[in-house]
Order: structure tokens, then C-alpha cells, then sequence
């Protein structure tokens, strides 16, 4: 965890916030979203169980032989994690591509460092699209009881060009450079088939459940049951320091959000202004991610297209735009902070033009 620059970044700001805003300090437990943290507590949870299945390793050697070049790689898993992330939360999605990708780097000498950074900027482009993908459009979607045909067809025109800036940036980002195979790497892990399914099974359930608290919590329970019994290794290594860190980001995102001078710049602004209300909702995901961004926003503006084109297109951008950015970035087990504002900040720079000057 200290190696991790994003635990140095957020532990000091807490540090910080509580020095300058002492007075916040008892409502830390209710600024936690524990239904978000129990739920990603317990895909961590099954993701470690998939993986440590073996059973990725079968469908990892196929992606492998099939790309052929680091381009034809990156293009399929790009594609993949758009898909993904429209029918399965961006974060969801992160848990299932993460361990996928970093299966590849124990069959090929080619890093996949870039890759997963690309898969972090795709899930944020695919879950744009529907009201399922991510937990601002779960928000908007249910906090102005919108129609979900009318709602994809509205985020339609922003998908769009993502999508498409996002596939020129690995068009020329990513080269034909053959992939390297690791000597012996083909070799595969003995499968554990039972693991494999119970883990299938309890995300389908999560999926199915994802917006009762109480059976997400029940599950939660159940999960810890079922590892505990059948593989209490899976317990052992799962990244419970993601948890942490989580925690430490809902306080800080939360009380930024109630400094005066935050609330007194977005009431000075004319948020009746499409481009005003777009660029305040670029900005304030840049600030506080775009999740909290949105919850603020809806108390200022009813324009939900608008609301919703800012804060997906700025969860690109810095790392905290997107709590999707953070798990990627965690699950890569790599020191990718750097490599990720490379392309990050560049993508929503683009982004951010053309979606105002096509579509305002």
C-alpha cells in the first residue's frame, strides 16, 4: 500500500481536511456509502476466487494466440471492456478485466500496463451509454424516473464520440509489435472447477440484487461464509486495502463538497447555461469524482443530459474522476499513476471539445 501514490494522495488530504475542518470529523461513518463498500468488498472477494480458479487461464491463451500483435490485443480487450461496462457497472467490469489482463503478463514478455489503463478509460466510455452502467447514471436515472430507451438514446451522441476518439487513441497508441511469448508460460494451473462456479454464481446474484441493501449485505455475510469454508485462501488474499482506501475517499470527497467555497462557485455560476452546467460537471468530477459530482448538481439544475454528459465525460481526466480509475489502478498491482494522466488527461481534453462544439 505505500508504494501506491493514490493511498499517499487521499491518507494526506484526509489528514488536511480534518486539520482545516475538525468540526466533520463525527460525521465521517455517515459520509461512507457502506452499501458501495460492501458491495465492492464482496467482488473483490469473488474476483479473487475467479482468478484464483485458474479457470481465466484457458480463455487468456486464446485472446493471446488469436491478437497475434499488441494492437490486436489491445483492440479486443478495448471492445470487451466498452461492452462489459454498459450491462455491468464499469466497476464491475474492471473486476472481471483486471485479473484477465493480468493473467496475459504470465504468458507474454509484452507489459500490459498501458493495456489496463486503456481498460479503465473503456469501461468509463461503455457505461456512458445505459442507465445501468455506472453509479452516476444509476443515480440520475432513478432521480428523475426516466425511460431507459429514452435515456440511451439521449447518451447516444456522447458514446459516440468517446467510443470513437477512445479507439483512435489505441490505433495510435498501441503498435503491431509481435507479443513475446514467456518460455513455458502456455503452462496451466490446475483448474478448480467448484471455485470457479460458486464465484459465477454469486456475481450473477449480485447482479440481480445489486439495488436491495439488505441482500446485498446478506450476500456479503454469505460470501464470507462460503470462502471461509471451501477456500479461506481466496480471504487471505483478497485486497482488503482497497477497502481502505475507498473509506478515506467517501470522507474526503464528502466534506470537499460542504466547503464553502465550493458551494458558493457553483451558485455564482449560471448553470442554465448548457455549457456552463457541462463544464461545472467536468470540473467538479475532476474535484471530488463524478459520482458525488452528480448527487451536487441535481441540487442546483434538473437538465439531467447535460448533468450526465459532464460527469461521464469527466471521469476521464484525473484519477479521482471515476472511482473505476482507482480500482483499475489498484487491481494492476503496478505503479501505473503516471501512465494513466498520460493518456487520461489527453483523452478528456479531446473529448471535452468536441463534445461541446458538436453537440451545443
Amino acid at each position: 500500500m505505500q508504494k501506491n501514490p493514490v493511498y499517499a494522495i487521499f491518507s494526506a488530504l484526509l489528514i488536511i481536511l480534518a486539520a482545516l475542518f475538525p468540526y466533520y470529523v463525527k460525521d465521517y461513518p455517515e459520509f461512507i456509502n457502506w452499501k458501495t463498500i460492501i458491495t465492492i468488498a464482496g467482488l473483490i472477494v469473488i474476483t479473487t476466487g475467479i482468478e484464483h480458479s485458474a479457470m481465466l487461464d484457458s480463455l487468456t491463451i486464446k485472446m493471446i494466440h488469436r491478437s497475434k500483435n499488441e494492437l490486436g490485443l489491445a483492440l479486443r480487450f478495448i471492445v470487451l471492456s466498452i461492452i462489459f461496462s454498459a450491462f455491468l457497472t464499469n466497476d464491475v467490469s474492471l473486476f472481471i478485466l483486471i485479473p484477465i489482463t493480468l493473467q496475459v503478463q504470465k504468458y507474454i514478455k509484452n507489459d500490459v500496463g498501458k493495456l489496463i489503463v486503456f481498460e479503465a478509460i473503456g469501461v468509463n466510455v461503455g457505461s456512458a451509454l445505459t442507465p445501468i452502467g455506472n453509479p452516476q447514471n444509476i443515480y440520475i436515472f432513478h432521480k428523475w424516473n426516466l425511460n431507459s430507451i429514452e435515456f440511451v438514446l439521449k447518451m447516444m451522441p456522447m458514446f459516440l464520440i468517446l467510443s470513437i476518439i477512445l479507439l483512435l487513441f489505441v490505433l495510435v497508441s498501441f503498435k503491431r509489435k509481435p507479443l513475446s511469448y514467456v518460455e513455458g508460460g502456455t503452462k496451466q494451473r490446475k483448474k478448480n472447477f467448484p471455485l470457479f462456479w460458486v464465484s459465477i454464481i454469486f456475481i450473477v446474484f449480485y447482479f440481480v440484487f445489486l439495488n436491495s441493501v439488505l441482500a446485498i449485505y446478506l450476500m456479503f455475510i454469505a460470501i464470507l461464509i462460503v470462502y471461509f469454508i471451501t477456500a479461506r485462501s481466496v480471504l487471505l488474499k483478497s485486497d482488503w486495502s482497497l477497502i481502505v482506501l475507498f473509506c478515506i475517499m467517501f470522507i474526503d470527497f464528502n466534506v470537499i463538497a460542504k466547503i464553502p467555497t465550493v458551494h458558493n462557485f457553483i451558485t455564482s455560476t449560471d448553470l442554465s447555461n448548457p455549457k456552463n452546467l457541462f463544464g461545472v460537471s467536468v470540473l467538479l468530477s475532476q474535484i471530488i469524482s463524478n459520482v458525488p459530482a452528480s448527487i451536487f448538481l441535481s441540487k442546483y439544475s434538473t437538465n439531467y443530459r447535460i448533468i450526465s454528459y459532464g460527469v461521464n465525460v469527466g471521469g476521464n481526466g484525473f484519477i479521482i474522476g471515476s472511482l473505476a480509475n482507482i480500482i483499475a489502478l489498484r487491481l494492476s498491482k503496478k505503479n501505473l499513476f503516471l501512465e494513466f494522466h498520460k493518456y487520461s488527461l489527453m483523452f478528456l481534453f479531446i473529448t471535452f471539445i468536441l463534445v461541446v462544439l458538436l453537440l451545443f
